[in-house]
C-alpha cells in the first residue's frame, strides 16, 4: 500500500484522501446523524437510579431504542412512570426492548406504549405488562400482514392495524378475520365504505359478543352490497347497543346481525329485480335499447351473484 500512497517520497493526496480521509469522514458523519437520548432524560435516568448496572442498563435500551425510531417522547414518559412505581432498571430495560423490536418491524407503537402506560398506572406487576407487551405485539404482527396485503400506506395502514389488532383483542377470531380481508381484498363494491370503517365494525361488534362466523359474514354481505354505506354500520352497532330493534328478546347480537345480513340480501335482491326491470323497458322502446351505459352498469351491479 505504501508503494501506491507514496510517490517519489510524497503523499499522493488522491489515495490519501479515498483510502484515510474519507471513510474518517464517513463515521463521523453516521456518529453525528445517530440519534441520542437528550441530556434531561439521561439525567433524570442518573439521578434516581442508584445501582450503576441497572442504569447502565437502562441507558443503554433506551439509547437502542431511540436508535431504532422510538421517539423520545415515547420513551421518556415509560421510564419516568416506571421510575415513579418503583420498576428496576431490568423491568424498564425489558419494557424499552419492545419497544425498540416493534419499531424495527414497523409496527405501530402507540397500542404498545399505551399498554406499558395502563399497567404502570393499575399498578400491574413488571412481568405481567411484558407478557401482556408479547400478546399485543404478537396481535399487531398478524394484523400487518393482513392489512398489507391490501396494499395501504401511511397513516391509513397504521390506522387499520390498530383496529385489526383491536378486533382480535375484542375476541374476533383470526380465521374469521382473515375471511373479511379476503371479502375486502376482492370487493368490487362501489360503496363508499374503507377498509378502516370494516375494521372499526369488526372490533365494535366483536366487543358486544358476537360471534366471529357472524360478523365475518355480515361483513362479506356489506362488501357485496353497492348501495351499503356507513350508515349501515350505524344502525347496526346501534342495535347492538341495545338502543333498538323491537321484537328480538334479549338484543342477542347474533339475532340482530343475521337481521342485518337478511336486510343486505333484500336490499340486493329489490335493486337485480329494479335493474332487470329498467332493461327489460328499455329494451322494448327500440330495437337497439335507449337505456345509457351507466344504467347498464348499475344493473349489472346490483346483483352479486
Amino acid at each position: 500500500m505504501k508503494r501506491w500512497l507514496i510517490i517519489d517520497g510524497s503523499i499522493n493526496p488522491i489515495l490519501f484522501a479515498v483510502m484515510i480521509v474519507l471513510p474518517m469522514v464517513i463515521l463521523s458523519s453516521t456518529a453525528m446523524a445517530a440519534p441520542t437520548l437528550s441530556d434531561t432524560l439521561r439525567g433524570k435516568i442518573a439521578g434516581e437510579i442508584a445501582s450503576p448496572i441497572e442504569r447502565e442498563s437502562v441507558l443503554k435500551n433506551a439509547a437502542a431504542a431511540v436508535r431504532a425510531g422510538v421517539h423520545e417522547e415515547v420513551i421518556a414518559p415509560v421510564i419516568e412512570k416506571s421510575l415513579e412505581n418503583g420498576v428496576g432498571g431490568v423491568g424498564i430495560g425489558e419494557m424499552l426492548q419492545v419497544l425498540a423490536a416493534a419499531s424495527e418491524k414497523n409496527l405501530p407503537l402507540g397500542p404498545i406504549a399505551g399498554k406499558i402506560m395502563e399497567g404502570l398506572a393499575k399498578n400491574v406487576g413488571e412481568r405481567s405488562i411484558i407478557r401482556a407487551l408479547e400478546r399485543v405485539q404478537e396481535r399487531l404482527e398478524l394484523s400487518v400482514g393482513l392489512a398489507e396485503g391490501l396494499g395501504v400506506t401511511g397513516e391509513k395502514r397504521e390506522e387499520l392495524i390498530i383496529e385489526t389488532a383491536g378486533a382480535i383483542a375484542a375476541g374476533m377470531d383470526r380465521e374469521a378475520l382473515r375471511h373479511v380481508y379476503d371479502a375486502m381484498a376482492m370487493g368490487t363494491s362501489a360503496g363508499s365504505l374503507e377498509p378502516i370503517q370494516i375494521m372499526e365494525m369488526v372490533k365494535a361488534a366483536s366487543g358486544y359478543g358476537a360471534d366471529s362466523r357472524k360478523v365475518s359474514k355480515y361483513a362479506a354481505a356489506l362488501i357485496e352490497n353497492e348501495r351499503h354505506e356507513e350508515g349501515d354500520i350505524i344502525q347496526l352497532l346501534r342495535d347492538l347497543s341495545g338502543r333498538a330493534y323491537e321484537g328480538i328478546s334479549d338484543n342477542d347480537p347474533d339475532d340482530i346481525l343475521e337481521r342485518h345480513i337478511d336486510n343486505l340480501s333484500a336490499s340486493d335482491e329489490e335493486g337485480a329485480d329494479n335493474a332487470t326491470g329498467e332493461e327489460q323497458s328499455d329494451g322494448g322502446q327500440s330495437k337497439g335499447g335507449s337505456g345509457s351505459g351507466e344504467d347498464d352498469g348499475e344493473g349489472s351491479g346490483g346483483d352479486p351473484d
